[in-house]
């Protein structure tokens, strides 16, 4: 990713550790769809293996169960409904008119009757009844939702360890300064310790709140949807946590964590061991990988936020690894983290990833500007953006600067380096770590990538789209719309058992209609009904050399809130050069349509982070409110959200690029 702001890329062994150790409970599910999943690697979906399962079924409309006069779209299941939340919401649709009781009390129903209903949920087995009234609540619809209760925490009357507890979970690699997280739970007030490769470390009790009962470490918070919510208890008394630094003598292999718990002397001799399901070995020297395959993804730690993906046949050295996931060194302090499945051994090519930068050469291509570095052999980097300062970074690791010359494009005067690139500077950040920084002359920004050349790495800069601001039309923009999900992906599914995907592609569909009565050419990622993955997608923008990428969705929430308080039109962006599109769509969205205000944020997903050209998320409105999904239903305001997409982004290029200041609606906008 690249970042408004710089930030520290190393991560230490002991907290994932330390997170792995605590990780007691799931958090609450998004049912918003896959639009952050990561199955979507690299490769496109015609390069993933036939899975052997069947495929999912295309779900028909209405979505739900339906009983009479009631539809349930959410929870779609009569029994078994398993939600590890505190609360969630009954979702669906009774006959207009009718009034809707759930256990013997009125439901909040709109005028088409649709509804959303927050209940609480016990552990254990909740059932909840849904009737119509004046019809016997034997004909009403019957729901069961199970809340799984956490483990339960150990009595000073036991003598126990969780097993699934232990920490390490997973086989781990480390060198010498590494710390090591090592946790169990077990029956408090006991003595615990943990052996392994010769060591032993003694455990104490996870103390999280002081003397004042002031929580110091709060080891139970989770996050989801952006809200922060107590998932487990902030101290728990039978959980222990000890650690080790790794020394520079230790050379211990697939080592096994044995925990050892007595009680003290005075309350007798017993005692009884358990193993960690994680082995523990010291990696003494480098391992040589490469990566598999274009867009490999970056890690900043094993399933955590992404950085600058590489391309296939970068070199990396790992020197340590958790799971299926290897360490990469960058630079001193600084590593990234790989996929093993994304990664390849190095066997036949024993040269270290090093390489000098003698010179940069600076060109020019149909897509832009290009800032040519040539290597040795292909190497890591990053790419960092900085809007207010109008430049882009690009950090090379494996790299001491041998560099004297810098040429310029062979056409400076109409070239779009001339145009674009003020000047290029470098300085050797550290050790093996090498900063390119091209200052441009605009502090906006159209789009950016880099890839490899041979052993050349190419920084690609993106011209501005070719509008001309005089004709008051869009002509000569490319831009590709991605209506949601999509066959066997529904997305949600709103109160009267419509599929998301569906008013997905009529939005979208409206918005095509609107930016071609502009000018503009538009490259749709699917068809009504057909089923496109995320990177398909995203494949499908590059590939048509777009200047934009919109992707239309609509909204909803995670259990445990609430629908009729969280709703409203949003937009998400990734790379700070579509934060200001984002920003303007939502806005004329909120204007243009009357629904209320959700805000414009970050968020990491796979529609937003092509950096190619600009991208961004909007969400017109949430399905599981029942007054937004009755607007969102109507063709008017599907043609309204369609023309205001279409004028957010003419305003946008058009104060961008010189044109329109006054901000007024183009003809089109009214027809």
């Amino acid at each position: 990713m690249n970042f408004k702001t710089r930030i520290s890329f190393s991560y230490s062994l002991s907290m994932l550790l330390f997170m792995s150790a605590f990780n007691l409970g799931a958090c609450a599910q998004l049912k918003r769809g896959t639009e952050t999943d990561d199955a979507s690697k690299a490769k496109s979906i015609s390069q993933v293996p036939a899975s052997s399962e069947p495929e999912p079924v295309i779900p028909s409309e209405p979505v739900g169960i339906k009983k009479g006069d009631i539809l349930l779209a959410y929870p779609r299941g009569e029994n078994n409904n398993k939600i590890d939340a505190p609360a969630t919401f009954l979702i669906g649709s009774v006959t207009a008119g009718k009034k809707l009781l759930l256990d013997g009390q009125e439901v909040k129903t709109n005028a088409q009757g649709y509804f959303a209903q927050v209940v609480k949920l016990a552990f254990g087995k909740n059932d909840f009844n849904l009737h119509v009234d004046g019809q016997g609540a034997s004909d009403g619809l019957k729901v069961t939702v199970e809340r799984p209760a956490p483990p339960p925490v150990l009595s000073t009357n036991s003598f126990n360890i969780l097993p699934e507890s232990l920490s390490p979970k997973e086989d781990i690699g480390v060198t010498a300064g590494d710390i090591i997280q090592i946790a169990a739970r077990a029956t408090p007030g006991c003595i615990v310790t943990a052996k392994f490769g010769g060591h032993t470390v003694a455990l104490k009790p996870a103390v999280q709140k002081r003397k004042d009962g002031k929580t110091t470490v709060n080891l139970g918070l989770a996050t989801t949807f952006g809200v922060t919510f107590q998932r487990s208890p902030s101290a728990l008394k039978d959980l222990y946590l000890g650690f080790y630094k790794v020394a520079p003598n230790d050379n211990f292999q697939n080592a096994n964590v044995i925990f050892t718990l007595q009680k003290s002397a005075a309350k007798g001799a017993q005692s009884i061991q358990a193993k960690a399901e994680g082995k523990v070995s010291v990696v003494q020297q480098p391992i040589l990988l490469s990566t598999a395959h274009k867009d490999t993804i970056v890690r900043l730690g094993p399933g955590q936020a992404r950085t600058t993906p590489l391309p296939e046949g970068v070199r990396l050295m790992a020197d340590g690894y958790l799971g299926q996931w290897w360490r990469l060194d960058l630079a001193p302090g600084r590593h990234v983290w790989i996929a093993k499945e994304d990664m390849v051994a190095d066997e036949e090519i024993n040269n270290v990833p090093l390489s000098k930068v003698s010179t940069v050469n600076l060109e020019t291509d149909s897509y832009g500007a290009r800032v040519v570095v040539p290597l040795n052999q292909k190497l890591p980097y990053q790419i960092e953006q900085d809007l207010s300062g109008g430049k882009l970074s690009l950090h090379i690791f494996g790299i001491t600067s041998d560099t004297d010359f810098v040429t310029s494009d062979q056409k400076p005067s109409d070239s779009a380096c001339a145009k674009l690139i003020d000047y290029v500077t470098w300085r050797q950040k550290s050790d093996r770590h090498y900063e390119l920084v091209t200052q441009l002359k605009s502090k906006d920004q159209w789009g950016f990538y880099a890839d490899y050349e041979e052993n050349s790495l190419v920084l690609h800069i993106k011209t501005p789209p070719p509008i001309d601001v005089e004709s008051g039309t869009l002509k000569g923009l490319t831009i590709c719309v991605d209506p949601g999900h999509g066959g066997k992906e529904p997305g949600a599914i709103a109160c009267s058992g419509v599929k998301e995907a569906t008013l997905n592609y009529a939005l979208g569909k409206q918005f095509q209609n609107a930016l071609e009565a502009l000018g503009a050419k538009v490259i749709m990622t699917r068809t009504a009904e057909q089923y496109a993955g995320l990177q398909e997608r995203v494949d499908t923008a590059i590939a048509s050399k777009a200047d934009m990428l919109i992707s239309v969705h609509n909204n909803s929430l995670p259990d445990g809130r609430d629908p009729w308080k969280e709703h409203g039109s949003s937009s998400y962006w990734y790379h700070t050069q579509s934060m200001g599109l984002a920003n303007l769509a939502r806005e004329r969205l909120v204007k243009d349509g009357g629904l209320k205000d959700f805000g414009t944020r970050y968020q990491n997903l796979a529609l937003c982070r092509p950096s190619n050209m600009l991208a961004c998320l909007v969400e017109v409105g949430f399905v599981i409110n029942p007054d937004e999904l009755s607007a969102l239903q109507d063709p008017k305001f599907q043609e309204t959200v369609g023309k205001s997409l279409a004028e957010s982004v003419k305003t946008f290029l058009y104060q961008k690029l010189g044109g329109l200041q006054n901000n007024q609606p183009s003809p089109a906008a009214n027809q």
